[in-house]
């Protein structure tokens, strides 16, 4: 039953990489979506339990006091941690769901700065540069615009127009 829990924990550590390396992939390939942001958010809940659940193992099995401890003491400590705790499994299945969250915050991150960018473009259907020429065209010339460049006042140490 152990092994079986032990098994189903690491694979769903795993997946979870897979899955969000693909979702990586897709998003370098053409941009990230919104179906890419759903599945993220469908695995965030899992990898995150996953590392809190191994981040707590951890702190469970590691002994109080180990930086007063001699060289020996340690090392025989460790050594039972490694037989007794099985340290070997719980720092696999931590160093994957460590990796896991990492990657599901940088695809959030990438998401929100999407989604931020999105929100700060017009909405019209023309392209910025032609919405842009139009704006220009359409704005009326100031008559400090249309001075020549000798009559207009200079700032002290200012370039001189040519």
């Amino acid at each position: 039953m152990v092994k079986d829990k032990d098994r189903e924990r690491l694979s769903d550590a795993l997946a979870a990489n897979v899955i969000l390396l693909k979702i990586a992939e897709s998003v370098r390939r053409r941009g990230i979506t919104q179906a890419d942001y759903t599945q993220l958010a469908s695995l965030k809940h899992r990898v995150t339990s996953l590392q809190i659940e191994t981040t707590a193992k951890l702190a469970e099995i590691a002994p109080d006091g180990v930086a007063k401890m001699g060289r020996n003491k340690r090392l025989e400590m460790l050594e039972s941690l490694y037989t007794k705790e099985r340290l070997e499994y719980w720092l696999a299945v931590q160093v994957q769901a460590d990796l896991a969250r990492t990657r599901c915050d940088l695809l959030t991150l990438l998401w929100e700065h999407h989604s931020h960018l999105r929100l700060l473009r017009p909405s019209t259907r023309t392209s910025p540069t032609r919405s842009g020429r139009g704006s220009f065209a359409r704005r009326p010339k100031s008559p400090m615009r249309s001075a020549p460049c000798q009559t207009r006042r200079r700032r002290p140490g200012s370039i001189p127009c040519a």
